[in-house]
């Protein structure tokens, strides 16, 4: 149940600050929620991605900083209410899936503008 409500608050999160609606035949929403699956395991289980390499992180900061703010947000949404914090491995892969999906209703609100 916690996995449940953790997941379903970050898509929320995510839903939120872009609004948008994640479109339903976009291979990248899968992916996001598998990973936030996968996530929430960890940080309930005390069991973080670690990795003293940050430059990956330093990388997709730089190219995706509306992913990045959504992160950010996240990340203050797990230290207030499950006082967690997000390694820099975590964040990177946050960063990236939400760049994705970010990209991917992006696209599909102008497809829609153009039919």
């Amino acid at each position: 149940m916690r996995i449940t409500t953790l997941m379903q608050q970050v898509l929320e999160i995510v839903r939120g600050y872009f609004n948008i609606d994640y479109p339903p035949d976009a291979p990248s929403y899968p992916r996001f929620v598998i990973h936030l699956k996968f996530f929430a395991l960890r940080m309930l289980n005390n069991s973080a991605a670690v990795s003293d390499d940050t430059s990956l992180h330093d990388i997709a900061r730089s190219r995706c900083g509306q992913a990045c703010g959504c992160v950010d947000k996240i990340e203050r949404y797990l230290a207030e209410n499950w006082c967690y914090h997000l390694s820099a491995e975590e964040r990177m892969y946050l960063i990236l899936h939400i760049e994705r999906i970010r990209k991917e209703a992006v696209a599909q609100i102008r497809d829609c503008g153009e039919a």
